[in-house]
This record gives structure tokens, C-alpha cells and sequence, in this order.
């Protein structure tokens, strides 16, 4: 019995195969990923350096240059560069297309390990580009119209509100916080006043470090009940820096307050963020690996319009940059395209055949066949997929006949 013949004769079969083959292209089709860049792994290592206080130049003698002697001869490198700049050294190493990483990743590490660098250097770190790991969404807060910009606070209700907002959203990794002013305590020692108490600037910074802490102690056991044990010792206010009693060598002691003025103050900007040539702070939102860019952008951009909408929040979202918008146009596009396309097959199909009945089928099977390719993709073996719908359809016809 020929294959065409068994088709024919057993339709009910075939028909549950095919809604079978459409399933699971459907299923393919709802949990298949989408990114706005493909999967790709860049050959290129970035070795990165720091040597704090040193000159560009220092930099590049001490480090760069070691560094770049010492990898010269990796096997698979296709080219080498280096960056000096004040205080730190990037020398990005550039491999040919197929090289594998691991091996080459472990390859430098072992030669860094033999390789001389000048005392205070820290220990140099190896970085992979993956596109993959940009921020999905990039969404700035600034004030309401009509408030004025207050930096500091548009700061604190970033990290504090919003972005425990956002990391609880399904599908988002982490959300970072950029710009605005951040609040801090300023101890500027003065030079005077710490010579005539006969304090040591080590002395002063020693006793910062070790007093603003909350220690923990261990465990209690009482019984069935266990207590912990807390040390608390977190610095609250301003008065309570100053009152901080520093030991010096002859065992007497001096407060802070008198070697030191303690003000309140924001820390060192190191980026700036602008909306509309104003000042604003900047989140950006990472998703999971696994997740998918549409979804997560969208359940974001809904909490985004939802915080926007309150009258008394006293700040407005602006999504700055959003890869989901790139992909859903392609996506309208692609359906667009794809219905042109068939309604246009159908109909020269028609003009060829001038039969109805003819033309139906083949329009059928167009959409079909469309469903049934998500199921491979969405696997990615096309084999298995194939076992398992040759084993489902021989079992459909063995239940059948």
C-alpha cells in the first residue's frame, strides 16, 4: 500500500496527526524566545587592571605592557589593543571566529598568574562582551510638572520604591539606579587641628572603619528557642560621628568632632542623567536569562504607566529606551508581510487552477505547514521532534484502525 493510498483511506488518522503536528507548533510558538540580538558569543576577552592612584603613563608602563607580552602568544588571538587610562589598564585581546573561549579564557588566566605586576595592583579581571546582558528597558524619573528638582529625593524614591518595584516583576533580573545625588556623611579632617591633638589621619580613618559597623554574635540556645546575637553599632546622625572617641598611641582620647568637621553632604557624581535638558535620574532594567524580552517589557512599562498615573507621586516615567518597541514593529511587519504573502499565493493559485476546492486545500495546507515549523525551532532538534510526532501518529492510528 503505497503511502498516498494509506492517506486516503484513512482520513480520521490523518486529521488528528495533523491537528497533533499543529499543537505542538502552537505550543512551540507561545514559548518561543524573543531577543533583539541572536545568541551570539563575540571572540573577544577584555583584561582589566586597576592600580589606584597611578598616572596613565605608570599605568601603561607597569601594566599594560606586561600584560600585553605576557598574552601576545595565546593561541587563536587575532589581534590586541590596549587602554591606559588613570588608575586602571583594559587591554581587549581579539580572537579568531570559532575559537573556543573557555579554553582560550582559561588559557589567559593561567599566563596572568606568572606575570609580574607592580605592588598595589589589584588582581586582573577577565571580561566577556555578551549583548545579551544590556538593559532592556533604560526609563528616566524625573520631577512632575510643576515640582521643583530635587535630585537627592528623586534618588531616594529610585532605589527605594521604584526599583523594588520593578525587581518584582516576573522576568526582571535587576534594576540599577544612575544619576541624581546620593546622601552622604562628610568627615573633612584639618590638618591644624589634627596636629595640635597629636592625631594620625590612619588613626581617624581606622576608627571610622571600625566603629560604623553591626556585628553579628552568634547564636543563644535557650532550650527549644534559639537567639541571635547582634552587635549595633550604625552611626544614625551627625552627633553621633562627632562624639566617636579616637585612641591614640599614649591611650588617651580625642572625639572626632574636634579633628574633624562632619557636615552632611552627597557624594561624588559620576554620571549624569537628562531628560529634556533637565536632571533626572536613570533606571535600567535587565531581564532573567530565560525571559522573554516582549513580556517582561511590557509587565514593566504597565507598572511605568501605573506610577505615572498617581497624582500625588510628585515624579513622571519616561521610557528612554526600549528594545520590546524594535521588536514588536518587526513582529507587525512580519504578520503584515506573511498575510500579503498568503492572501497573494491564494490568489495566483486561483488564477492557475481556476478551482475552488483545489484552491482551499492549498491555502490550507500554507498555514499548516507555517504552525507545524514553531514546533522545531522552538526545540531545536528536529529529530526528536520528528520521533515524537511519528510515535503519537502511530499511536492515533493503531487506536483508530
Amino acid at each position: 500500500m503505497s503511502f498516498y493510498r494509506w492517506v486516503v483511506r484513512h482520513p480520521v488518522a490523518v486529521s488528528m496527526l495533523t491537528l497533533a503536528a499543529m499543537v505542538f507548533g502552537l505550543v512551540g510558538y507561545a514559548q518561543l524566545p524573543l531577543d533583539l540580538m541572536p545568541d551570539l558569543g563575540y571572540p573577544t576577552l577584555t583584561v582589566r587592571t586597576t592600580l589606584p592612584g597611578a598616572a596613565p603613563e605608570e599605568v601603561e608602563d607597569q601594566v599594560s605592557r606586561p600584560v600585553e607580552e605576557a598574552l601576545s602568544t595565546v593561541e587563536g588571538l587575532a589581534g590586541i589593543e590596549s587602554r591606559s587610562r588613570a588608575g586602571a589598564s583594559d587591554v581587549v585581546l581579539e580572537f579568531a571566529w570559532g575559537t573556543p573561549m573557555s579554553a582560550a579564557s582559561q588559557d589567559v588566566r593561567e599566563r596572568l598568574q606568572t606575570t609580574g605586576l607592580p605592588d598595589g595592583a589589584a588582581r586582573p579581571l577577565i571580561l566577556r562582551y555578551d549583548p545579551s546582558l544590556e538593559p532592556i528597558l533604560r526609563i528616566a524619573v524625573a520631577p512632575a510638572k510643576g515640582e521643583a528638582t530635587d535630585l537627592v529625593a528623586l534618588r531616594e524614591v529610585a532605589e527605594r520604591t521604584l526599583k523594588r518595584q520593578l525587581e518584582a516583576v516576573a522576568g526582571v533580573a535587576a534594576v540599577s539606579v544612575r544619576g541624581g545625588l546620593e546622601r552622604r556623611v562628610r568627615v573633612e579632617p584639618r590638618e591644624d587641628w589634627l596636629a595640635a591633638r597629636g592625631v594620625r589621619l590612619e588613626e581617624l580613618s581606622a576608627t571610622l572603619g571600625a566603629e560604623n559597623v553591626n556585628v553579628a554574635g552568634g547564636i543563644v540556645r535557650e532550650g527549644e528557642h534559639e537567639v541571635l546575637v547582634r552587635t549595633l553599632n550604625e552611626l544614625r546622625d551627625l552627633d553621633e560621628v562627632r562624639d566617636l572617641e579616637i585612641r591614640r598611641a599614649d591611650g588617651s582620647l580625642v572625639r572626632v568632632g574636634d579633628v574633624a568637621e562632619v557636615t552632611r553632604g552627597t557624594a561624588d557624581r559620576e554620571v549624569v542623567a537628562r531628560l529634556d535638558g533637565a536632571e533626572a535620574v536613570e533606571l535600567e532594567v535587565y531581564k532573567e536569562g530565560d525571559a522573554r524580552i516582549v513580556d517582561v517589557a511590557r509587565a514593566v512599562k504597565a507598572l511605568v504607566r501605573e506610577a505615572s498615573e498617581t497624582p500625588s507621586s510628585g515624579f513622571r516615567l519616561v521610557v528612554l529606551d526600549d528594545q520590546a518597541r524594535f521588536i514588536e514593529e518587526s513582529l507587525d511587519g512580519l504578520y503584515r508581510d506573511a498575510f500579503l504573502g498568503g492572501l497573494l499565493a491564494v490568489l495566483v493559485t486561483f488564477v492557475f487552477l481556476r478551482d475552488w476546492k483545489a484552491t482551499a486545500i492549498i491555502s490550507t495546507a500554507i498555514p499548516v505547514c507555517l504552525i507545524v515549523t514553531f514546533a522545531a525551532m522552538y526545540v531545536g532538534d528536529i529529530s526528536l521532534n520528528l520521533m515524537s510526532l511519528g510515535g503519537l501518529a502511530l499511536g492515533v492510528s493503531m487506536v483508530i484502525d
